[in-house]
């Protein structure tokens, strides 16, 4: 249902928004956003007969191949984001933590 994806949506970015808020009164330290793998090809669908109805449609029900992006805030974020592997970014966090 569109209703339980976009209440998803909102509470995902009501976490963003307090770890910002949060790393913003504590500058060291540093915030990590990825996914592990991007699933099901989401694309909305707009009914033209009522243009204020949307619809969520998967292509797939298994992963694909789309990037997921990593975001990072605060000490170290030079180091990470934009295309990584997922077992990149922990190796980078890994030595983060060491250093």
């Amino acid at each position: 249902c569109i209703r339980d994806r976009l209440t998803e949506l909102h509470d995902f970015s009501e976490a963003i928004n307090w770890a910002v808020n949060y790393q913003k009164k504590n500058p060291e330290t540093l915030i990590v956003m990825s996914g592990t793998n991007e699933t099901g090809g989401i694309f909305l669908i707009r009914d033209d007969s009522e243009p204020s109805q949307v619809s969520i449609k998967y292509n797939t029900s298994l992963h694909t191949a789309n990037l997921c992006p990593i975001f990072a805030k605060g000490p170290g974020e030079d180091r990470i984001g934009g295309i990584m592997s997922i077992a990149d970014l922990g190796k980078e966090l890994i030595d983060f933590i060491r250093e």
